[in-house]
């Protein structure tokens, strides 16, 4: 288990095809540009709970 308190790390980038760097840094999940705001707003609901 991780200690508290965590922060999420979530990559905004301009790729889409960055998703292999975000688990290289261990980012919590990637986001590529263009991306729909229904998609960022996901995110931020799933690492804000």
């Amino acid at each position: 288990m991780l200690p508290q308190p965590w922060a999420s790390v979530v990559l905004v980038t301009a790729s889409r095809d960055a998703g292999q760097r975000a688990a290289e840094v261990e980012a919590d999940e990637h986001l590529g540009k263009p991306f729909e705001l229904d998609a960022l707003l996901d995110v931020v609901a799933r690492h804000a709970a």
